[in-house]
């Protein structure tokens, strides 16, 4: 059912409601089952305002409910998704950086391996040349290490560079020696030493003939240990550092406690699993910790992170979610009152559509009484044409009868022409009139715009220079032909010369006539240089009897007959929307096939 028509049947519901509210006298009341009393709130305009208010309500609510639980699971769904995301970010980075910090001890270990067997215990003995061995490994390895040693199978230092007194001394009873001599390498847990500062060593042991060894032990610098630990930290407030088995700091932490202080962090059984628990820090605050096992489970890498900083994307993220929502709702309640009103002012409108309907029947009775009236006028045309085409056939012979050679003959000869087409073309328009109302197909031909424009710009050309306007005519080479009357088609072209003519006529100008070729289609065009049409008139000046000119210039009707030829030959006709400081009027028709007949 038309959208109009349902609108109009409300409407007609709406009034009979209303009339068995009137009383005999014309005043209106309430129904018999309502209170006697009456007031304005019993009005149909009291009525349809609280119907109005009631459909707002109802649009709201079913539209905020919603979305408001759509919101609510979202959010929901979005943090859950936000926490794991965060903590398997966090497990990725710990990782990744335990297997950093392990690579870089794997790294110095080999160093001191290699130097143990690329060298003679009697060249590392040698202090110039145990001194360059230890400047090129630290020159490869970014200063890690800060001293270098040579240790014999008896635990005596016998060779050493580095800044302690550590030389002649003996390490026979000392525990990282008897592992060294036992596994053939070791890495140690942090230690004061004889040195009495927190470090650590890597040692190797190399073997000899006869059962003897040496062993190549260094310290590693423990700035660069440090610098190298915190890489891991995530976050402004996060911090990363190692514990021992006992849970003492191998590293310092951000907190500033010490070395070999014990931390309080629980260490449970070693493993090569990545764990994460939400928990609080020494000063209380709540924060997120990853934890992995490094140095085949020695020690343990931790990561710590502050919560507040880990939830902030959630809490932007909620006040960005109650920004949208509060738009949201804030759109829905303008789209539903301007909804709720656009209904309304529909019943409105659907009279206003009636009244518009009259004034079409009153335009189509007025089409019908000008058909009658132009058949009547096209047989009193008819005479006056034979007679101008008699007198004009007599000129004709006058002229062949005169000196050929004379320019004005010629040029009376060529009127002549011209006078001879345009009366068989009045004919023609005379003859459809005659027809008018008369079911028929004009027959048409290829035709090639080119030489139909040509004759137009011809017939047009005196009127524009007295006029004091430029006729121009631009036409693309080999252009496709169309399928039309040609007679049609110069009506059409000559309305729309003369319309632009019209609005040059004080002032003078130009007028372009062009034709080009796009998409499969011919295109033409004529536009002139005057005052143009205002937009609001655009969608207007197709319809009958609809004129912009002053009264008695014009009938209205010039352009609807252009719109109908057009249309009939599969063509479109519109005003360009994009014409500025004058009117373009464009025509498409269908490019004919190559090689096609009409």
């Amino acid at each position: 059912m038309p959208f109009s028509l349902r609108i109009t049947r409300l409407s007609e519901k709406l009034a009979r409601k209303a009339a068995k509210w009137r009383r005999p006298d014309g005043s209106m009341s309430k129904p018999a089952s309502a209170t006697p009393a009456v007031d304005e709130a019993s009005s149909p305009a009291a009525h349809l305002q609280t119907l109005r208010w009631r459909l707002t309500l109802l649009l709201i609510g079913a539209s905020v409910l919603p979305m408001a639980v759509v919101g609510l699971g979202g959010w929901v769904v979005f943090r859950g998704l936000l926490a794991s995301r965060v903590e398997e970010h966090q497990r990725t980075i710990v990782h990744d950086h335990a297997h950093a910090v392990d690579l870089f001890l794997a790294e110095r270990l080999n160093a001191l391996r290699l130097i143990s067997e690329s060298y003679s215990e009697r060249q590392l003995k040698d202090p110039a040349g145990f001194r360059l061995v230890f400047e090129a490994l630290n020159g490869t390895y970014g200063q890690s290490f800060q001293d270098l040693g040579l240790i014999d199978d008896q635990g005596l230092h016998v060779s050493y560079i580095g800044p302690y007194d550590l030389l002649g001394r003996n390490y026979r009873d000392a525990g990282w020696f008897q592992h060294v001599r036992e596994e053939g390498r070791y890495i140690s847990d942090v230690f004061l030493g004889l040195r009495r500062v927190p470090h650590f060593i890597m040692a190797v042991r190399h073997d000899l003939e006869g059962g003897r060894f040496w062993v190549l032990r260094a310290s590693i610098n423990s700035e660069v240990f440090d610098r190298l630990v915190s890489r891991g930290i995530v976050g402004s407030n996060g911090d990363c550092y190692l514990l021992d088995r006992e849970g003492r700091y191998q590293t310092r932490p951000r907190s500033g406690a010490e070395v070999l202080s014990v931390s309080g962090v629980p260490t449970d059984t070693p493993s090569n699993e990545v764990r994460t628990v939400r928990t609080r820090s020494g000063e209380g605050r709540a924060i997120l910790r990853t934890t992995q096992w490094i140095k085949d489970g020695q020690w343990l890498l931790v990561a710590e992170r502050d919560l507040a900083e880990v939830e902030m994307p959630l809490h932007l993220a909620f006040v960005r979610g109650a920004m949208v929502f509060g738009v949201g709702v804030l759109t829905i309640l303008v789209v539903t009152v301007f909804t709720t009103n656009l209904l309304f002012r529909m019943l409105a409108r659907a009279e206003r559509q009636k009244k518009e309907l009259d004034a079409q029947l009153l335009r189509a009775a007025k089409l019908a009484s000008v058909g009658e009236m132009a058949t009547g006028v096209a047989h009193e045309i008819n005479n006056p044409l034979g007679i101008i085409f008699s007198e004009q056939t007599n000129i004709d012979d006058l002229l062949r009868e005169m000196d050929q050679d004379d320019p004005r003959v010629r040029e009376m000869r060529e009127s002549v022409a011209q006078t001879s087409k345009q009366i068989r073309r009045c004919k023609t328009i005379t003859h459809k009139l005659l027809q008018f109302g008369r079911q028929g197909i004009a027959s048409g031909a290829l035709i090639d715009l080119g030489p139909e424009l040509a004759e137009v710009v011809r017939l047009f050309e005196r009127q524009a220079s007295v006029n004091n306007i430029s006729l121009v005519l631009e036409v693309e080479p080999e252009l496709p032909k169309v399928l039309i009357n040609a007679g049609e088609l110069q009506q059409v072209l000559s309305n729309l010369v003369n319309n632009a003519f019209h609005a040059l006529r004080e002032s003078g100008g130009l007028v372009l006539i062009s034709a080009w070729s796009e998409n499969g289609n011919v295109m033409l065009a004529v536009e002139d240089t005057g005052p143009g049409i205002p937009p609001h008139e655009r969608d207007k000046v197709f319809e009958p009897f609809y004129t912009t000119k002053r009264m008695g210039e014009g009938t209205g009707l010039g352009l609807s007959v252009c719109y109908g030829i057009v249309v009939k030959w599969n063509g479109r006709i519109y005003v360009d929307p994009e014409s500025d400081g004058g009117a373009r009027f464009i025509i498409q028709f269908p490019a004919a096939p190559s090689g096609g007949n009409a």
